[in-house]
């Protein structure tokens, strides 16, 4: 979204902390170069979500809900 919006991460979510808005962008940044192949395609299912997570890995709610409970 980041890309399409030409915004930061923190900017689309309306994060207004400066510091908690850099730990976030880095964050998104970290799992976007991570999910990332060696041809610059993003394939989430590289990454291993918590089980928690992979309950509901059909929609953004169960990343939602984790990131809630442990945030």
């Amino acid at each position: 979204m980041g890309r399409y919006y030409q915004k930061r991460p923190s900017e689309i979510v309306n994060i207004d902390d400066e510091y908690i808005a850099y730990c976030f962008d880095e964050v998104c940044y970290f799992y976007v170069a991570e999910a990332m192949d060696d041809e610059g395609k993003i394939n989430w299912n590289k990454i291993k979500w918590d089980k928690e997570i992979e309950k509901n890995s059909k929609t953004n709610k169960g990343l939602l809900e984790f990131m809630q409970k442990y945030g």
